[in-house]
């Protein structure tokens, strides 16, 4: 399930226990919009950060940053006719000496805000909330269509930045039956949080 299909789910859950969980849709934009950008032919491919505390509250209900979490939103438009396949096994965040990020499963993920003070229902909600979020392993593109997905990747406070790193990705062309190279460089100065 992609962060698309979250926007027609509007869910609002009450508190449980000694907490609560809301899951919240994410608002898209055209890939072509966002500052961290690139394109390949007709795919136009996005990385929108969620580095600022209430970006992340925003989206998850949860500071992701606290926990030494980057969460990024991937966009992709496809304005071509063709479809386009895009496995996580194929994406990399890399730091500025190169060294591969460590990305993180919902599972992973979930593990670091979960917690035996709170009960179980609200443990399984963020642990769901992950799930839609990062839609799996495999994402689809649909000729003159948007899917996106989130990616995490475990990265100290103090490193919270995103001057240097480097996203790359491959997305696989059925009709061509070859992988279009691509990546991002995030060149944008933001301190840590």
């Amino acid at each position: 399930m992609t962060v698309r299909a979250l926007l027609s789910i509007s869910i609002v859950l009450f508190a449980v226990g000694c907490g609560s969980h809301v899951i919240r849709s994410v608002t898209l934009s055209s890939a072509s919009t966002y500052p961290n950008m690139t394109s390949l032919d007709v795919l136009y491919v996005a990385a929108d950060p969620y580095l600022d505390p209430e970006k992340s509250i925003l989206a998850f209900d949860l500071n992701l940053p606290e926990k030494d979490v980057l969460a990024l939103l991937l966009v992709i438009d496809n304005q071509g006719q063709d479809s386009y396949h895009l496995s996580k096994s194929d994406i990399r965040l890399t730091d500025a000496h190169g060294a591969d990020l460590t990305a993180l499963t919902p599972a992973e993920l979930a593990a670091r805000f979960t917690s035996t003070f709170s009960s179980s229902s609200v443990n399984q909600l963020i642990r769901a909330d992950f799930d839609l979020k990062s839609g799996g392993e495999d994402l689809f593109i649909l000729p003159t269509s948007r899917a996106s997905t989130f990616l995490f990747y475990s990265l100290p406070r103090s490193e919270m930045r995103l001057e240097g790193l480097k996203l790359r990705f491959s997305i696989y062309s059925p009709t061509e039956q070859v992988k279009k190279e691509g990546e991002i460089l995030f060149s944008k100065e933001e301190g840590p949080v």
